[in-house]
C-alpha cells in the first residue's frame, strides 16, 4: 500500500513539473509526464524492495 502511495506521489510530482513549464505543447507535456513516470518506476521498486 505504501509503495502505491509513493508511486502516486512521484507521478504527481512529475505532472506538477510538466504543468509548471507551460511553454511546452500538450504533446511534449504528455511525453515529459510519461518519461517522469518511467524514470520513477525503479525508484518505487527499490523502495518496495527495502520495505
Amino acid at each position: 500500500m505504501k509503495i502505491v502511495l509513493i508511486g502516486i506521489f512521484f507521478i504527481a510530482m512529475g505532472i506538477a513539473r510538466a504543468e509548471f513549464d507551460s511553454r511546452m505543447s500538450a504533446r511534449e507535456m504528455r511525453t515529459q509526464m510519461l518519461f517522469s513516470i518511467i524514470k520513477n518506476i525503479p525508484v518505487g521498486l527499490s523502495t518496495s524492495a527495502r520495505e
